[in-house]
């Protein structure tokens, strides 16, 4: 039963109280008024030859008694109205007691528990960014991975954890590709992007305290594990960033880096495909062949389909070969063909060729 329900009966309770009040008044008035006048009566019968000074006095007595009966009338006549009052009187004290008990439950209700953790919101007019490779404009494909890597990013399947997504594949696949596309895609979704170099510890510590320096935090010691920590405080506590882990080797390396909570997103790239218990992982594949054609289109001034199915055939679809190839065509210009024969007698020395911007390792290391 609600407060209102409660309140409504005490109400229909006085009605029905002061009716009956008003009702016992009404008799007792009715009841003094006929004594006095039986007693006005009696008094008149008694009156005889007695003394002037005694007169008085009952002319004195008969004067209040009248003046008595008057006041009695009128309140006889008007006490049609005590019930009135009374519910009026009933319906102010349950209003002040309800008022009293609402305010009373809602500054209980309104008093925090305790002062909830300040968190700064993301400025993205001041964006603090570090990527190591420019955008790929011969990126091709791959819009299927990019949404599934949105998605996982994004699902928000525990608010108060950092949504982590590594990128597995073996190399050569294009992880760190995809993870630069997903990056620059996304750039305006974050205020904080940080590209960690990660295949060596002393490169991972290095870029991850440098963002230490670059987010301006006041009092920050020179040590590195110092610093590692300070950052690590901050991105627990500060949501719109992004994390890139490029090269990671295995979850163990990661360990005192990772933010635990949070609302900010990291991105891992491993051939090491066993992350299960440390973030989702997806799997990159080599291209499909006619996202390899279309590579190759892209990446050259050729358009024999032919050609350039028969090359991605030789290179097995893979996206380094691929690049590699089309990177070696556009400055000698040579076509998909003469490439081919010369890949089909050379293959060993053509696999250790400088590595194609945007890409960590030659295709002969990976």
């Amino acid at each position: 039963m609600r407060v209102r329900h409660v309140i409504w009966l005490l109400v229909m309770f006085a009605l029905l109280a002061s009716i009956g009040n008003s009702k016992a008044i009404s008799d007792a008035l009715e009841n003094h008024s006929a004594s006095n006048n039986s007693t006005h009566q009696n008094q008149s019968s008694l009156i005889g030859p007695q003394s002037q000074s005694a007169q008085g006095f009952e002319d004195a007595t008969v004067y209040r008694q009248n003046a008595e009966f008057n006041l009695l009338g009128v309140l006889k006549d008007y006490s049609f109205l005590i019930p009135y009052l009374l519910l009026f009187v009933a319906i102010l004290t349950l209003y002040g007691t309800y008022r009293f008990v609402w305010v009373s439950n809602r500054k209980r209700d309104q008093t925090p528990l305790e002062s909830p953790p300040k968190v700064v919101p993301p400025d993205l007019t001041k964006k603090t960014i570090k990527i190591l490779y420019p955008p790929n404009p011969n990126f091709t494909g791959r819009e299927t991975l990019l949404n599934e890597l949105r998605s996982a990013l994004t699902s928000g399947k525990n608010a108060a954890l950092v949504q982590s997504q590594v990128v597995t594949g073996l190399g050569g696949m294009g992880k760190t590709q995809l993870a630069l596309a997903y990056t620059y895609l996304h750039l305006n979704d974050y205020s904080v992007i940080w590209w960690i170099k990660s295949e060596e510890p002393t490169s991972l510590a290095a870029d991850y305290a440098e963002l230490a320096k670059e987010l301006d935090l006041k009092r920050v010691s020179e040590d590195l594990d110092t610093q590692i920590k300070v950052v690590k405080q901050w991105l627990e506590t500060n949501p719109g960033w992004l994390l890139v882990f490029d090269n990671a080797q295995k979850p163990s390396d990661l360990d005192k880096y990772l933010p635990k909570i949070g609302s900010g997103h990291v991105i891992i790239t491993s051939r090491n495909s066993f992350w299960e218990n440390l973030a989702n992982v997806l799997d990159v594949p080599v291209f499909e062949r006619v996202e390899s054609i279309e590579f190759l289109f892209k990446r050259t001034d050729c358009s024999d389909r032919e050609a350039a199915d028969a090359l991605a055939d030789a290179v097995g679809d893979l996206p380094l070969a691929l690049e590699q190839a089309g990177a070696y065509i556009k400055e000698t210009g040579y076509s998909f063909n003469n490439y081919l024969k010369l890949f089909q007698e050379r293959r060993k020395e053509i696999l250790t060729l400088k590595k194609p911007i945007n890409y960590p390792e030659p295709v002969a290391t990976t």
